[in-house]
């Protein structure tokens, strides 16, 4: 699984080097002003069925029509409003573009109400492997069906029916492999369940998605397309290692609470450790990533893209605490908390509006400024909320953060050393990545050779101990 979710992300690379090389920033600008859309409405029309069928201890026939019945009218009602809709949400966006876009997405919500049934069986079967080789293969049909339209000139639409092909391809291999009884029935008893269970669940998800998208709306009614694609494409940057480093927490750490009792004290350890690692990980990379910002926006998306530097640097201070609420996030529901984690992302999501509305004044850099102190006040609150019951001191929290220090001490030394080296070497833009993030790592295993217990800790070497379980199994076999 940890294999596939990287593989996952290596393919997510190589399909960004090459699409912003061959389109627009208003072709991005375009499909993710229609991506607002659709990642809200898909939430309404999904209405929390999912996370139902997953949670609960026993299910019968009935969820499942039920459920499906639920999903389908929910999802062809969603495709409808966006359908008849579209001129005026077009508008809405500034982006007339959007409107014939919004019209042929649609299929993707008839798609994903076939298939949630079936990735949610999966998922309940704990079958984690075959949801992983279906997104890898509908992701390389997505990314060489993008590719190859790109090329032959299809400009936004190469993103839009790449993505119509790979949802719609998964949710055929997803129905191959746990197929069910496509028969329409609702029951009153599992009705109730799916809506009261499914109601709360949405709620929350969709006051978090709000948070993820209102930004964009107001970058695409502000500035237009091609700003908003500069924007999404610099958002992007922060989001994959984000999304990295949370797949190395879940690889690594999960599966060791799965086998502990479920005891607050026990988990109150683990989120320490989760903390600590993600601060390990992401503060000294945003110091990095920050300092060699042009240099990686020249080696991923190539000159033509230079303009959105800026925006990166801004966006990418925020790695630890976009990275960190996320870990909160998990906590908070598996402590079933799920009201006070709904009105904390309602208000992440006011805040993400108010800050981008506000910072419009001040342009792109603006918007991305007042991002930023939305995502850090909702790191904030989801923070307290979790030490709160968790019963977690700060003393020490802040404790459990004492390799941080030194990694961070190490990056500062890092890019000292590399200026130095670059002031008489002309090196690559590639190379210099590559050293200074060597320097660093170096830098590192050359504290823990030294004395790995007074430099990181227990919690740092616990992490390691862990961490070599799924490397000495990946050798054995």
């Amino acid at each position: 699984m940890t294999i596939g979710k990287f593989a996952q992300f290596i393919l997510q690379f190589i399909s960004l080097f090459l699409l912003v090389r061959l389109l627009k920033p208003e072709d991005f600008g375009i499909v993710s002003a229609a991506g607002v859309v659709i990642s809200l409405a898909k939430l309404f029309s999904l209405i929390g069925v999912g996370p139902v069928l997953i949670q609960r201890p026993h299910i019968t026939k009935s969820h499942i029509k039920t459920g499906f019945t639920i999903t389908l009218i929910f999802s062809v009602a969603c495709a409808s409003i966006i359908f008849f809709m579209s001129d005026f949400i077009a508008d809405l966006l500034n982006i007339k573009e959007t409107s014939l876009v919004l019209k042929l997405i649609t299929i993707i919500f008839i798609a994903k109400g076939f298939s949630t049934i079936s990735e949610s069986l999966i998922q309940r079967d704990m079958n984690f492997k075959i949801i992983i080789k279906i997104d890898i293969i509908t992701f390389i049909l997505y990314s060489s069906s993008a590719i190859l339209l790109a090329l032959l000139h299809f400009n936004y639409w190469a993103l839009v029916l790449a993505l119509i092909i790979q949802n719609v391809l998964k949710a055929i291999l997803l129905y191959i492999y746990k197929p069910y009884p496509l028969k329409f029935q609702i029951n009153k008893k599992e009705f109730k369940e799916f809506i009261f269970f499914g109601g709360g669940f949405t709620i929350s998800k969709t006051a978090n998605q709000l948070a993820k998208e209102l930004d964009k709306l107001v970058v695409s009614r502000s500035f237009g397309a091609y700003t908003l694609g500069q924007y999404d494409r610099a958002y992007q940057l922060l989001v994959a290692p984000a999304n990295l480093f949370t797949k190395i927490i879940d690889a690594v750490l999960f599966p060791a609470i799965s086998k502990m009792q479920t005891q607050k004290e026990k988990i109150a350890y683990i989120y320490e450790m989760n903390l600590s690692l993600i601060s390990f990980l992401t503060i000294p990379s945003s110091i990095l990533m920050y300092y060699l910002a042009e240099e990686i926006v020249y080696a991923i998306y190539g000159s033509n893209w230079i303009s959105i530097v800026p925006i990166f640097k801004i966006l990418i201070i925020g790695l630890m605490f976009r990275t960190s609420y996320r870990i909160s996030d998990s906590y908070i529901q598996a402590l079933g908390l799920v009201y006070q984690y709904s009105v904390i992302k309602i208000i992440y999501a006011f805040l993400i509006l108010v800050g981008a509305w506000y910072g419009k004044n001040w342009g792109i850099e603006g918007v991305s400024i007042g991002v930023l102190l939305g995502i850090l006040i909702n790191y904030l609150l989801m923070t307290i909320l979790t030490i709160k019951n968790l019963k977690i001191s700060i003393k020490k929290l802040i404790l459990a953060h004492k390799p941080v220090f030194y990694a961070i001490l190490m990056a500062f030394l890092s890019i000292i050393i590399m200026e130095k080296i670059t002031s008489f070497l002309n090196l690559l833009f590639m190379i210099e990545i590559l050293f200074t993030f060597g320097i660093y790592i170096i830098f590192l295993l050359l504290l823990y050779l030294f004395n790995s217990e007074k430099f990181y800790g227990e919690h740092f070497l616990w992490i390691k101990n862990q961490m070599m379980i799924p490397l000495r199994n990946f050798i054995n076999k």
